[in-house]
Formats: C-alpha cells, structure tokens, sequence
C-alpha cells in the first residue's frame, strides 16, 4: 500500500519535460548501465583491456600529426552558455500522434514515464543499443524542437561489413536527403560505440592525452613502426571520419564520453576529455546537444580552430577515397598478465610488466607471428627483435626521406624565396619537393586570427 501511495505521488509531481526543455536537460542523466552476466568482465582500475585490437595497420594516406586536448572546465562553460541560448525554458507544443518524438532519457521524481527497457549489455551491439535507446535519441529530439530546419537529420547507422564490428560500432547524425557518398561535405557527425571491457577508463583517458601521430610519408616503403592501443583508435577514427566526409566525432562506452573533431586539412586532432555518464555540469546530454549544433555551423557553437596545413590538404576528403578494410588480425592467446578478463579476474599489484610493454607483445604477435620461445618475457623479446635493425640501414632510409638525392649526386636547389611566388596565386612549390613530402608547400591559415601586433 505504501509502494501505491510513493507512486501515486511521483505521478503527481511528474510534468512533462516539454513544460521546461532547459531544466529538464540540465537534470536528466543517463540511467546506469550495468553489463550482463554473459559480458566480458572489465580490467581492473587503471587497467588496460589489451583487448582493442582495431584492424588498423600505418597508412600514408593518413595525415593526422598533431592531437590537442581542450579542458574540460573551459567545454563546460561553452556547453552551458550555448544551452542557456539556445533550449527553451517555456511549454512547448507536442503533436498528440505516434510518430510524434519524445525523450526517452527519465528524470526522477519530476518524469518517469517513456523510458523504454533495453536489455543488459553483452555485445558491442547491446551497448549500442543504450547509447542510442536513451542519449542519442533523447538528444535528436531536442534538437529537432530547438531548430526545425534539422527535421531531415537523424542517427543513421550505415548497413555495410564493418571488419572491427565486434569490437566497433558507429552510426552517422546525417541529412537522410544527402548520401554519404556526395562530393559535397554537409554537417555531420560520426559517433563511434566501443563497449568498456574493450576501450576501458585508462585506455579512454590514454587516448585523449595523446599529442602526436606517426606519419607514414612514403608509401612505397613498410614502415618502422607499428601502432600502439591509442594510435589504433585514432587511426579508426580518423578512417572513418575521412570517409563519411564529417571531422566532427562522439566516442563513447556509454559509461564515458569524449567529443571530438579534425582540423580542415585532417592534420590536427582536438579531442575533449572523457566525461563519465553520471557527470552534471554540463550532463552528457547538454554536451551532446552542444556538439551537434556546433557541427551545424550553429552560433555560440564550438569552431574547429584554423591552423597552419598544407594547402593540398584541405577538402581533401573529397578528393582521396580509402581502403574499406584492412587486413584481419588473428585471434591471440590469452594475456599473461593478472587478470584474464572473466568474471573470476583478478588482480595483484606485484606485476612489474607494464601495460605498455604488454600491450607492444601482443601488438606484434598479431602483426608479426609467434616469438620464437624463450625464457625471455614476451616484451622483451619484442623489444630485442626490434633492436636487430641495423642501425645504418635505418639511417639511410631516413636520409634518403630527408634529401630525396641522397647519394644519387647534389642534393636538389633550395626553396624559392617569398619575393619568387606570392600566396595569392594559390601555388605550391611542387618543384621543388618531390611527390610524397609535404615540405616545401604554402600553408592555409586563417588571416581574420592574426595579432595586429605582427605588424609592428
């Protein structure tokens, strides 16, 4: 009877959100997402999974260098001045029909009611399934009610064969009018889903304090090099992101969320925090709505910052298609490490391998094949393979990359001076350097941004 009296009255203070669009985005967080029983356990705290195996191998069409991290106290400020503009604080009016859209995110004790039951997560698909039953679709709504010009855009998820889909999973904010595959970018926006026992909380926030990316500028040549867990997802993202022709991006595990987006010329990554599921200044929903806007090109947004890029870089996503897929890793032996990523994991803190170097073997037992057996631990024999390279060779193919006429007579006649070509003739020194650099070019910046003081 009691329970029927606690009911009754939530049903009493219960109002709908469209009464006060602005209060209820600030108040509404995500329900907790607990995994199934049948999911794999998550490493322990501050863990890695080694288990993010992306199908990703160094590429030289990849141009990323440079990665900026943004604080998340100055996002948080820009989210809530952008919400306080833009969301409306009055009653709106709601079609009473069934394809009418309604949030589906509840906001105890004020709103309960639509929130639909999704079953627990044991799949990278069942974790899908929350971020868009709740997040995704909640901030679709609000966002169709904010502008109506964005009626035709939705969270379309592309039907194709995607080599990671057991361990990826994205879907696109997109015009249903306009196809991917146009020549012509529109706004967009790539949310990429990975499930937590595979991008766990110290592989997210590793990844978000990255500051570079290697570069592969000769194709003609394997690289030296192979990548690390977070340079695999950043090269899944920037692959993704490059072929849907959207520099703008959500990762999320449902449990973290991190925003993100690349430069004009795809050489610069800026790339949020992670903020957890529960955070409440600004919620996950008024960032996710802020980051939709500001790929909407909408005012008070988010601007992806104008940077020094070569000229040939930019709306080169229209110019360059990618490979589909790369080739699949196979399937590796269990880890050594102490945990084995079920539910009777366990940890011990007298590990003295650390994650990185475990990480780096089973990288390259994937890549490479099986270490000869020794009774030198996995990583160091990888590391012992990897000094076999002789020293000279590799300074020869670096000096050979750096002057092109290395050893095949004069090296070549310097760069022409600014007083040869100016920049508004939209030229770049091509003659100068040879097909694969990127030295030697004029660089696009925006001018608007300048100090006055340069002049000076």
């Amino acid at each position: 009877m009691r329970l029927d009296v606690i009911e009754q009255a939530r049903a009493l203070l219960s109002t709908s959100p469209f009464n006060n669009l602005r209060w209820y985005i600030s108040q509404a967080y995500l329900p907790p997402m607990n995994l199934s029983r049948n999911a794999p356990s998550p490493p322990p705290p501050g863990h890695s999974s080694h288990l993010n195996l992306l199908a990703v191998t160094p590429e030289s069409y990849r141009s990323l260098e440079t990665i900026h991290t943004f604080p998340l106290g100055a996002l948080s400020e820009k989210v809530i001045e952008f919400v306080d503009i833009y969301v409306p604080a009055y009653p709106l009016d709601q079609n009473e029909n069934d394809d009418a859209e309604s949030v589906t995110v509840p906001c105890p004790p004020h709103f309960t009611g639509g929130a639909p039951t999704v079953r627990l997560p044991a799949r990278v698909k069942d974790v899908y399934q929350w971020v868009y039953t709740y997040p995704l679709q909640t901030a679709q709504c609000i966002v169709h009610q904010m502008w109506p010009d964005t009626f035709d855009y939705t969270f379309d998820f592309e039907n194709r064969e995607e080599i990671d889909q057991e361990i990826f999973f994205s879907v696109s904010w997109t015009d249903a009018a306009t196809p991917l595959s146009t020549k012509t970018p529109h706004p967009s926006v790539a949310v990429f889903v990975q499930p937590p026992w595979i991008l766990s909380p110290k592989d997210f926030a590793v990844f978000t304090q990255s500051q570079t990316f290697p570069r592969v500028h000769d194709s003609s040549e394997t690289p030296l090099f192979r990548y690390d867990c977070k340079q695999r997802l950043w090269a899944k993202v920037w692959d993704e992101c490059f072929r849907r022709k959207s520099p703008w991006f959500v990762i999320t595990t449902y449990w973290g969320w991190v925003f993100g987006a690349f430069s004009r010329g795809w050489t610069v990554g800026f790339v949020s925090e992670v903020i957890p599921a529960n955070f409440k200044a600004p919620t996950v929903l008024e960032s996710l709505v802020f980051w939709l806007g500001s790929a909407m090109n909408k005012p008070g947004g988010w601007r992806i910052p104008e940077v020094p890029e070569p000229v040939d870089n930019i709306n080169m996503e229209v110019r360059i298609l990618i490979p589909e897929s790369h080739t699949v890793m196979e399937e590796i032996a269990p880890s050594e490490s102490d945990w084995d990523a079920r539910s009777n994991a366990r940890f011990s803190v007298s590990d003295n391998t650390s994650d990185v170097d475990e990480d780096e073997a089973i990288v390259y037992k994937c890549l490479v094949g099986d270490v000869a057996e020794t009774s030198t631990p996995l990583a160091n024999a990888f590391a012992t393979t990897r000094s076999r390279v002789k020293v000279h060779s590799r300074i020869k193919t670096w000096a050979q990359g750096v002057y092109p006429s290395y050893e095949d007579g004069p090296l070549r006649p310097p760069s022409p001076t600014l007083s040869d070509c100016t920049q508004s003739s939209g030229s770049t020194v091509l003659d100068f350097s040879s097909e694969e650099r990127r030295e030697g070019q004029w660089l696009a910046s925006n001018t608007t941004e300048r100090r006055d003081d340069y002049d000076q």
